[in-house]
């Protein structure tokens, strides 16, 4: 005779209130799951079901890397073809408006770095504040377990890519020259085993993953 299972009601929080838990400051979990149920789950489903769940996995991590090697590379051919048509006005200006017209040409360089600079600001603060600073520190918490909103959006990556590419041609000193960009940690990461707690049973398969210790 089977038993019915009766479920807790799901109740939607009020507003403003501390008493519930919210899945917006939800923790993301990375770690393994070394449990005698999990790896029953495993030889009951077989070697073909772990074998597929590798190629996934390989067939994701190559997508990252594709993925990040492409907005790096946009982001460097927005950064040298908008930088060379900056200085080409203003090479072309200096020749120009350097004898007579002095005070028009350091106009012209002042709003050359202005303008740029304005637009990214204003995309930033209006269109995603989150896409402000260097990012880092974002993709180092979501990549540590922090479930940290919109960081994964189009509207954040598009955003942080126009601000980016115009901060680096008005000439302003972000730290695009001299520290790694943020899809540079992302793609270290994915190379990083996560570690385990010493005080856990180690677990090892005969699928290539977990079996129980004799």
């Amino acid at each position: 005779m089977e038993r019915e299972v009766s479920y807790p009601k799901v109740t939607k929080a009020p507003p403003d209130s501390t008493f519930y838990v919210s899945t917006k400051y939800e923790s993301l979990d990375y770690d393994h799951l070394d449990s005698e149920v999990y790896i029953e789950e495993e030889e009951i489903r077989g070697k073909k079901f772990m074998l597929s769940i590798v190629i996934k996995r390989v067939f994701i991590f190559s997508l990252i890397g594709i993925f990040v090697g492409t907005l790096g590379a946009i982001i460097e051919i927005g950064i040298y073809y908008g930088s060379f048509m900056r200085y080409s006005l203003l090479y072309n200006a200096t020749h120009a408006y350097m004898d007579e017209k002095f005070l028009k040409l350091c106009y012209l360089w002042t709003m050359s770095i202005l303008a740029p600079a304005f637009i990214a600001s204003v995309l930033v603060a209006y269109g995603e504040p989150m896409a402000m600073g260097g990012g880092a520190h974002l993709a180092l918490s979501y990549l540590n377990g922090i479930n940290i909103r919109d960081i994964m959006k189009y509207k954040f990556l598009l955003i942080k890519t126009i601000s980016l590419i115009l901060t680096v041609m008005s000439g302003l000193p972000t730290g695009k020259l001299t520290k790694p960009p943020p899809e540079t940690y992302v793609a270290k990461s994915e190379t990083q085993t996560p570690t385990q707690s010493p005080t856990l049973p180690q677990y090892t398969s005969r699928f290539g993953r977990r079996t129980r210790p004799n």
